[in-house]
């Protein structure tokens, strides 16, 4: 119709605070006119919770230029509403309607989440206000037999096998999703760092960009935005900086509810490291981050990836000629760290949000570290190209479950130890606690 809803034209803006049970919904809804007429019309909006009951409902009018596009926004408030978490991901929606008199020009329904997300230089990730450490992978879109285009399904087994590993996070490496992935880590209880491709103010750039935003801005599994990955020429430099800031205006622009990161492998405290939100860090060696949190102590941080770790799912020994490479955890990119190494080194940081492994899955390309045909695979992941287990897949269920893990270091077996204390070492979650 002439007076329409357009594309990725309702936001769903909710401000929810957990310490009162309520939540503030600001329902944005674009009409565009195409007409040669001023035209007039209504934006109603009904809220239905978890269940499919109507919870609330509210309507506004909205004046639209001939040629051009208004916003209505009604606004509602939910008491005591369904919270939207990785343990109970609830989903709410959103049907809007508009109306020009007796006329129905235009309807749509979004889904949305009732939660709150925080990042805290000190505490890192709060989901609801509770401290969440970031147990996060980086992952590309292939899979083993179907390539890149994934049947709806797949998105969601590969979502079900992180999340049996204890994954929480996901970060689109390096490009937009496809809306089936952030479907399924909305219904699944999966928190996503959302990236676009490149890092720039190019037209085409800013374009892609905006359109990623307006188009995810609604899931409650998205919680930051990420505007490049290692931009090795820019990220340092003022020229960095500037491009940062303006696409950081762009995001703001369209959701202003979530922070911008950008994922850097050093500079870190230069160029457009001063610009976002949160520092997005690439490799321990890349920095000291224990200074950077000391130089820059209101600045949150998380490793945006990490580990590149290299093991072949059921080889126990390094076979060069047929591109294997041990699956125990003792090898790793010379960028990078085996997996015990690197959680080590973030769970003992209650300031680093957390971590995003390179790589959830193995991946065509960079089959590192056998570069030469016939090696087409990478090794970095945690799952084989299948999403079957590796070894190192146990290592993360045991550290990042949700359950008490008690390792006891038997020290009375070491030689000139007998008769000594026994050392006990407590985590929960991952984190020493004891």
């Amino acid at each position: 119709d002439p007076i329409h809803i357009p594309s990725h034209g309702v936001f769903v803006r909710c401000a929810a605070d957990p310490a009162t049970d309520r939540a503030e919904l600001r329902v944005e809804v674009e009409v565009a006119n195409t007409t040669a007429e001023d035209r007039t019309a209504v934006v109603e909006v009904a809220i239905c919770d978890p269940e499919g009951r109507r919870v609330a409902e509210a309507s506004a009018p909205v004046a639209v230029p001939a040629g051009a596009t208004a916003t209505a926004a009604p606004a509602v408030v939910l008491t005591a509403p369904a919270w939207w978490s990785l343990e109970t991901p609830r989903l709410y929606s959103a049907g809007c309607r508009v109306r020009e008199g007796a006329a129905l020009r235009d309807e749509e329904t979004v889904a949305f989440g009732v939660r709150s997300i925080r990042f805290d230089p000190d505490r890192g990730f709060l989901l609801n206000e509770r401290p969440v450490k970031l147990k996060g992978v980086c992952c590309h879109q292939d899979h083993a037999g179907v390539g890149s285009a994934l049947p709806d399904r797949v998105h969601e087994f590969r979502i079900e096998r992180l999340k049996a590993m204890g994954c929480n996070a996901y970060r689109t490496a390096h490009h937009p999703p496809a809306p089936e992935l952030l479907e399924a880590c909305d219904r699944l209880g999966m928190l996503v760092m959302d990236e676009t491709r490149v890092m720039g103010t190019a037209p085409e750039y800013r374009d892609r960009l905006i359109d990623l935003v307006r188009r995810d801005r609604n899931h409650p599994s998205v919680i930051l935005w990420s505007i490049g990955n290692e931009e090795v020429h820019l990220q340092g430099r003022p020229m960095g900086a500037r491009i940062a800031e303006e696409m950081k205006r762009w995001v703001r622009r369209w959701d202003p509810t979530r922070p911008v990161t950008l994922a850097m492998n050093g500079a870190w405290g230069e160029g457009a490291s001063n610009v976002i939100d949160v520092l997005g860090c690439n490799y321990i060696v890349c920095g000291d981050i224990d200074a950077f949190h000391r130089d820059h102590p209101r600045q949150p941080v998380v490793f945006s990836e990490s580990a590149s770790a290299l093991t072949t799912r059921g080889i126990y020994e390094a076979d060069p000629q047929r591109g294997y490479v041990s699956a125990y955890d003792v090898n790793a990119a010379n960028w990078g760290h085996t997996h015990e190494a690197n959680w080590r080194h973030c769970s003992a940081r209650p300031f680093v949000a957390g971590t995003f492994i390179w790589t959830g899955f193995d991946y065509r390309g960079e089959p590192t570290p056998y570069y030469d045909w016939p090696n087409i695979s990478s090794h970095f992941g945690i799952l084989d190209t299948c999403g079957f287990a590796k070894d190192c897949f146990y290592y993360y269920q045991a550290w990042w479950s949700d359950q008490e893990v008690l390792h006891l270091f038997p020290h009375w077996n070491w030689p000139g130890r007998e008769g000594q204390p026994i050392e006990v070492w407590a985590y929960a979650n991952g984190d020493e606690v004891e």
